[in-house]
């Protein structure tokens, strides 16, 4: 029997990254808020339905800055996007522990998704396919998603946790 480490292809290893990151991307900036939105809304007094509605605007307020992080791929790469990205991405996710009315959780969830999206899928697969690697993108692509598709089965248990 082979040893399959013998076999490793290091041009994975990008993906595998790209992969963590990407886990870490959605369940931080898509799947904590299945957890912690029915929370914050009851600590708010307003309806469920409304926060995730909060959600749902803050993710099409993201998407309007999609175009300019493509621009910012398609020049430069996503490494430096990704990287800034999830600084920002983190740092933005801090004002929704101190919102006290909707506005502020409205506020604090678009300004999460415009930098959340540089992290995720629509960054990511660009970004591989532009690397010189012995691997195609379409495997390098595969890896990443393998790996983002357990973002809810890790985020969703470790968020109930930490709450």
């Amino acid at each position: 029997m082979k040893n399959p480490l013998k076999t490793f292809n290091k041009d994975f290893l990008p993906a595998m990254a790209l992969g963590i990151t990407v886990t870490i991307g959605y369940g931080t900036v898509y799947y904590a808020y299945a957890i912690l939105l029915p929370y914050m809304a009851k600590d708010l007094g307003i309806s469920l339905s409304q926060a995730f509605g909060f959600l749902s605007i803050g993710v099409f307020v993201g998407g309007l800055i999609m175009p300019v992080w493509g621009h910012i791929v398609d020049r430069f790469g996503g490494k430096w996007l990704m990287t800034i990205g999830s600084i920002l991405s983190g740092l933005t996710l801090m004002p929704l522990a101190f919102v006290t009315n909707n506005y502020e959780l409205l506020g604090a969830i678009a300004l999460a998704e415009i930098f959340g999206l540089s992290i995720l899928y629509s960054v990511a697969f660009p970004s591989v396919t532009r690397l010189k690697l012995s691997v195609t993108p379409q495997q390098s692509i595969s890896v990443i998603t393998l790996f983002g598709g357990v973002a809810s089965t890790i985020f969703w248990p470790s968020t109930l946790a930490l709450y």
